[in-house]
């Protein structure tokens, strides 16, 4: 698969590079590739399915009759229309080579698929992540997209089950709710056959990428929601690659108050945009969005009910009122399972900042005694740099190990547990280091008359080889 990723990246560089060239920016560049990949993903699934033929040939007549046909599409089941791409910089030129690189992978992904290597949704699932990576701030709350690799330790972290409503109040380009259908998918096929299960890049567990599937024949009961039309456009291609058509992803904005779940949330996935105010419609403060956010998820989430959210740093240790009765909040109303420090650099190249990943559950402990397991993680098995290269550790997969395994991690200094209480003695402060237990290096303590002892037996061991040495000098030269 490796090889085939690799070429299907570059042909993705070459056409990012493309359109920034001709000077589309960002936001406009992601909609642009969105809108041709639509096409031409409707077209190729139309042409496989069969149907009508009418129907199959939008990129045949792009082909022939340019931008001013590619403008008129108006076709029900496109995603990303082409009237809402800013065409002031759209050329003729622009789209013949957009569309030649696009059809050289799309040639790929047909040799590929006919060869029965890959199943089309894994290819087009990974072009797509491809084109999504070269985000950097999204929507207008600068929200940034969180590594999948992160996104797939947090699955694995709450292991979201078939009749669970999963909820991510923010979700971006929606890989929270598509990474939690994929490890739904993944445990049936599991237990039907194990031999549909490979390990990924990061040494996770993942569909076999030759296993074919026909994704719409279940039903995944996920909500998301984000305020941006882009990041909820962005959010229902990314499924549609992925080959998941129907999913419950609008535009709304969860802070509004009159917005309300139909059924409480069994599961919450999410990393809120940090780092701006907003004006909270309840009690009309201006609120840091993490802590709004916060509030909210406590309040879908339903009793029993699990969460995994990434929060700032700040959040863990800020000594503000409004922080400190947040995270009363989170020991004494909810039940705070687990605190995972990521290393700075997780992010990159988004943000360098530090931030912490919180495991809880909907379930009220009051003043009562229970342990919660601190993690500290040094590497994610990237470089913490902005390039982010692949390391050759697995350390996501061993974390999700320990966890599995009641967090005992006995030879790792990293892991230990803060009973409920030392919490509440420390101002309900969560920082890592507050709680890291002291390393001692035993060190053998030496008198001070043993020392002279051994400096006196090395002056009387010189001597007696200085002796020697002059022994030696006399009868050589019959001194």
């Amino acid at each position: 698969m490796s090889y085939y990723n690799s070429t299907l990246q570059s042909h993705m560089d070459r056409l990012w590079d493309l359109v920034i060239r001709y000077g589309l920016d960002p936001t406009m560049s992601l909609k642009y590739i969105s809108c041709l990949l639509d096409i031409k993903h409707l077209d190729w699934k139309r042409k496989r399915e069969g149907g009508n033929l009418g129907r199959n040939r939008l990129w045949e007549e792009m082909a022939i009759h340019g931008v001013d046909y590619f403008l008129s599409i108006r076709d029900e089941d496109l995603l990303v229309l082409p009237r809402t791409i800013e065409t002031s910089r759209l050329t003729p030129d622009l789209l013949v080579e957009s569309m030649a690189i696009i059809g050289y992978i799309y040639d790929e992904i047909e040799i590929r698929y006919s060869e029965g290597d890959c199943s089309p949704e894994v290819l087009e699932g990974f072009l797509y992540e491809q084109l999504l990576s070269r985000t950097v701030l999204l929507g207008n709350r600068g929200q940034f997209r969180t590594p999948r690799h992160i996104v797939q330790l947090m699955v694995e972290l709450i292991q979201p089950q078939k009749e669970d409503v999963i909820v991510d109040p923010v979700c971006g380009t929606g890989g929270f709710l598509l990474s939690a259908c994929e490890y739904i998918t993944r445990e049936r096929l599991r237990k039907e056959n194990s031999a549909n299960i490979e390990k990924d890049l990061d040494g996770f567990d993942s569909i076999g990428t030759d296993c074919r599937l026909d994704w719409n024949r279940w039903r995944f009961p996920v909500i998301g929601w984000d305020n941006d039309e882009t990041m909820v456009m962005l959010a229902r291609m990314n499924f549609r690659m992925h080959g998941i058509e129907e999913v419950g992803i609008t535009q709304k904005d969860s802070l509004d108050r009159g917005l309300e779940l139909e059924r409480k949330a069994d599961v919450v996935l999410a990393n809120p945009p940090f780092g701006i105010r907003i004006r909270n419609r309840e009690t009309g403060r201006v609120e840091a969005s993490e802590m709004l956010f916060l509030k909210y998820i406590f309040e879908q989430l339903r009793s029993g009910g699990r969460a995994a959210v990434v929060v700032p740093e700040g959040v863990v240790f800020n000594n503000d009122k409004v922080y400190r009765e947040l995270r009363k909040v989170l020991v004494e109303q909810m039940h705070l399972m687990a605190v995972i420090s990521l290393p700075a650099g997780a992010f990159q190249p988004y943000t360098q900042g530090k931030s912490t990943v919180l495991i809880f559950v909907n379930e009220c402990v009051g003043s009562g005694l229970y342990p919660v397991w601190f993690y500290e993680l040094e590497s994610d098995g990237y470089s913490l740099d902005i390039n982010r290269q692949r390391l050759k550790d697995f350390p996501l997969v061993e974390l999700v190990d320990f966890y599995n395994r009641g967090r005992v991690n006995p030879e790792n200094n990293r892991s230990f547990f803060v009973s409920s209480e030392d919490i509440r003695s420390n101002r309900y402060d969560l920082s890592y280091n507050l709680y890291k237990p002291d390393q001692y290096i035993k060190q053998d303590i030496v008198e001070p008359q043993e020392i002279l002892r051994q400096l006196m037996n090395l002056e009387e061991e010189v001597y007696q080889e200085m002796k020697e040495l002059n022994s030696y000098f006399r009868a050589r030269w019959n001194l």
